[in-house]
């Protein structure tokens, strides 16, 4: 009987254990675009780094792809599948929201088209930041299809547009993301 009681408690102390280890995060709830942290930091090894300190974000990407932005701290990064900056992947959208601190459901009923009432959506996490998968958004009058990630940072609201849906490097792209904690107050 004790074996049998030792056994239990062990397997118990296995499984609880097991559930706390957890990879860092990277896409969470929005299952085809999630690609394990081993992959991911295999992949992006060699890759080209980008910072942005104004939305507190960074990202890695292939040097093949082309990259286009307004400048450090900017609100517009634009990737392309390459460097004559032809095909986009991915554009990242910052939205200051210190201000009127909205939600994404606030933020899209009074700052944009209320994608929420207009598209099929799932929630989700990005690098553990809340965020919300739409899918199967229109653009350009709907000449095109994109999935659209919204990132609730409090202070701001990152957008990222997905045009690429099935590309793998999109996907470990994504995975890449790192966001730095917010900025202390009190430090400035």
């Amino acid at each position: 009987m004790k074996k049998l009681l030792v056994l239990l408690m062990v397997f118990t102390f296995v499984i609880t254990l097991s559930a706390c280890i957890t990879d860092k995060p990277g896409v969470s709830g929005a299952d085809e675009y999630q690609v394990s942290q081993t992959d991911v930091t295999s992949k992006v090894t060699g890759w080209d780094l980008f910072t942005n300190p104004g939305f507190r974000y960074e990202i890695r990407f292939p040097e093949s792809y082309g990259m286009e932005s307004d400048g450090e701290g900017g609100k517009l990064l634009k990737l392309y599948k390459e460097e004559e900056n032809i095909n986009l992947a991915l554009l990242f959208r910052g939205h200051i929201n210190f201000v009127n601190n909205y939600t994404l459901e606030e933020f899209y009923q009074n700052e944009s088209e209320n994608l929420f009432d207009l598209y099929e959506y799932e929630d989700a996490k990005l690098d553990g930041e809340t965020a919300v998968l739409f899918k199967n958004v229109e653009k350009n009058g709907g000449d095109q299809i994109i999935d659209l990630m919204a990132i609730d940072r409090q202070s701001s609201i990152v957008e990222i547009e997905i045009y690429d849906t099935e590309n793998e490097d999109i996907k470990t792209i994504l995975n890449s993301v790192n966001f730095y904690p917010a900025r202390n107050k009190s430090a400035n």
